[in-house]
């Protein structure tokens, strides 16, 4: 299968256009209304999108070079690169950045950012890299500057988190990622991956129904339906007993597909009565059902307690706190 992926409203692919990028870079040197005119034209000249560069100057130059003073010069700040990315999309383009270095990319994580670039001359700074590759956000990766053995090195630590020790992928949360769930063309080259190397993905499931809360989301069991059909060979673990999804396992055209999905608790004294891990059982059964809380925002002993006061039998217990959890782990 050819590689594609999707960026806000742009589908990148070896057959769809070409993406034009216009690189803004530092050249708006700090001033938010010329650098709105810069995204302005670009987008009106036909660009699809605007990349600009951000860089912590105290981290990245040391005081005397010429370096630190231009990006100093150059600071844009939370604020104003959430401005300028929703003027874009207002405007039927995005805006992305590249990090130049750690605090950088921490301040990046706070704004709604749509795709993170790498450029040529950091694709040796593998720590870097490995970073970005947990916002699991799109990455352009500049090789203009970079020799086969760099871009080789690139692609290598996107994949090393895994084989070094990582269990699986997630919580991935669709709302807050700006991810589209239904869509098998974004998430088929991780959940390749994660088939290949037998590694779970967790995915935030929202109720339909029932009180709002902070990330509650979006992501109903209609949603997460046609996800798990999309991609029937991975394990896939559903958390907060996927927002009641295991109730629709009474039909037989969805209770074929969830073979190797798994529902988890995590959260569940915000949501349910512990009746649920019975009811759950009763739909699915206990190899279906993982054990989670959800800390920090639930502690621990609160989600034990609420667990034991489901009265479980004792290997119905054992299932749902450690084996299953234990057999995917050792898949």
């Amino acid at each position: 299968m050819k590689p594609n992926f999707k960026i806000f409203n742009k589908n990148i692919s070896c057959e769809s256009p070409c993406l034009i990028i216009a690189e803004i870079g530092i050249n708006h040197i700090g001033d938010v209304k010329l650098c709105e005119e810069m995204i302005l034209s670009a987008l009106d000249a036909g660009a699809d999108c605007v990349k600009l560069q951000t860089v912590n100057v105290k981290e990245s130059y040391h005081p005397t070079t010429e370096s630190y003073k231009v990006f100093k010069e150059a600071e844009l700040s939370r604020d104003e690169i959430n401005y300028l990315i929703t003027l874009a999309e207002k405007n039927n383009g995005f805006l992305f950045s590249t990090p130049g270095d750690f605090s950088s990319l921490q301040l990046l994580n706070f704004v709604k950012l749509r795709a993170y670039k790498v450029s040529s001359g950091l694709l040796g700074n593998l720590p870097l890299i490995a970073e970005i590759s947990k916002t699991n956000m799109p990455i352009i990766l500049s090789t203009g500057m970079a020799s086969e053995k760099d871009i080789d090195k690139a692609l290598y630590e996107l994949e090393r988190c895994f084989k070094n020790g990582a269990k699986g992928v997630g919580e991935i949360h669709p709302d807050t990622q700006n991810i589209d769930l239904t869509s098998s063309v974004e998430f088929t080259p991780i959940m390749q991956f994660c088939e290949e190397y037998d590694l779970p993905v967790v995915l935030h499931s929202s109720e339909p129904l029932g009180h709002s809360y902070s990330g509650k989301g979006k992501t109903y069991p209609s949603k997460i339906i046609e996800f798990i059909r999309n991609f029937q060979n991975n394990i896939i673990i559903c958390a907060h007993f996927g927002g009641g999804l295991p109730f629709y396992a009474l039909m037989p055209e969805i209770k074929a597909i969830l073979s190797k999905v798994y529902f988890d608790s995590a959260a569940t004294p915000y949501l349910y009565s512990s009746d649920v891990y019975k009811t759950v059982e009763s739909l699915v059964g206990s190899r279906q059902i993982l054990f989670g809380s959800d800390y920090p925002v639930v502690k621990h002993h609160r989600s034990l307690e609420h667990l034991m006061n489901a009265e479980l039998d004792s290997d119905t217990l054992m299932t749902v706190t450690y084996t299953n959890i234990n057999d995917i782990l050792n898949t």
